[in-house]
């Protein structure tokens, strides 16, 4: 049986701020991107978005903060976050983050996963396996890219 689950992410404000406002660890790189049907890598050239291919070394450089973008046939637009840790300092003023080789995560001196690369009891969907609670994980997503809010007062269910 499918299950809708539907959900406000306010957490995606949250996740964007993470990724402007952290440090990132050199030790390990981020996941590939994964290129669905319907997605085409696609490059920031200073002022359009140009269409490439996977094996453009180009297309995203995660260690020097170059995302890879990704477009469909209509034009939206996404951006593949990969799998990460991450630690908040006590003082909550910045966030560190570790890259995931896969989905094998490193969690020493306070690194948790982010929410967004399983499925579980909590947020359910297709991969979990409520028999014997087991879930899946993933090592990565792509997020459209566009305003969803200017405000919490703009969305509406």
């Amino acid at each position: 049986m499918r299950r809708i689950v539907k959900k406000v992410f306010y957490g995606m404000i949250f996740i964007l701020a993470v990724l402007i406002n952290s440090s990132f660890s050199s030790a390990a790189s981020a996941n590939n991107p994964v290129i669905v049907s319907g997605l085409t890598p696609v490059k920031y050239t200073g002022n359009t978005y140009i269409t490439t291919n996977q094996t453009d070394t180009g297309w995203y450089d995660y260690e020097h903060g170059v995302w890879a973008n990704a477009k469909t046939t209509n034009g939206d637009l996404y951006v593949w976050i990969p799998r990460f840790t991450y630690k908040v300092s006590g003082d909550k003023k910045s966030v560190s983050i570790k890259w995931s080789n896969g989905k094998v995560d490193d969690i020493s001196d306070g690194y948790i996963v982010h929410p967004a690369f399983y499925f579980d009891e909590y947020f359910g969907g297709d991969d979990y396996n409520q028999s014997n609670g087991t879930r899946s994980d993933i090592t990565g997503f792509w997020m459209k890219k566009e305003l969803s809010a200017t405000s919490v007062s703009d969305i509406s269910t």
